[in-house]
């Protein structure tokens, strides 16, 4: 009996240590994360992933420094690192819809349209008052020749204040490949 309470006291103890250890990492890597936000406001890109880095190291879970990363990385241009950092992301079903449309905007400049898709899906699924991600969306369908729905996610675009030339000039060819002359 008091051996069995011996062992379940030092079970509880190494709980609660743990969780105070994890609460000091994520400290840690929230300032690291907060530096690099710093850095990254003041266009010191590299100085920022560096701190991103760290903070990643102190807490892999820490989901705000990865975003931060990614971002950082895509910025550069370095879509490879931006994609591994935005995966991880998703695949942590993160919240964050800036995410999805990310990888799909990498899918687009690989010209893969319809690896595309889903994600920019996801991203509307999760804030559908982004006109931005309706046209990306509707530039891929465009893309793959499905002019239905092309354009209404441009439509829906222009609804949402998102306009430009291209925008409009691919929603009117859109519609006249779907035969509606009059709408186009």
């Amino acid at each position: 009996m008091i051996r069995g309470t011996l062992i379940l006291i030092l079970c509880l103890a190494l709980h609660f240590s743990g969780y105070a250890q994890s609460d000091s990492r994520r400290k840690i890597a929230i300032d690291f994360t907060d530096k690099g936000l710093e850095y990254y406001a003041h266009d010191s890109i590299d100085k920022a992933i560096q701190m991103f880095d760290i903070a990643i190291k102190e807490d892999s879970l820490y989901e705000e420094a990865r975003y931060r990363r990614a971002n950082s990385f895509y910025d550069k241009k370095d879509f490879k690192s931006a994609s591994m950092d935005y995966l991880w992301l998703a695949n942590h079903h993160t919240p964050i819809a800036d995410v999805y449309e990310r990888l799909g905007d990498i899918d687009t400049a690989r010209q893969d349209f319809k690896g595309a898709l889903p994600l920019l899906s996801a991203a509307i699924a999760i804030d559908s008052s982004q006109g931005s991600y309706f046209a990306a969306r509707g530039l891929s369908w465009f893309n793959i020749e499905k002019f239905e729905k092309a354009a209404a996610d441009l439509e829906k675009a222009v609804q949402l204040n998102y306009e430009s030339a291209d925008i409009y000039s691919r929603l009117g060819y859109a519609k006249l490949r779907m035969e509606d002359n009059k709408a186009a």
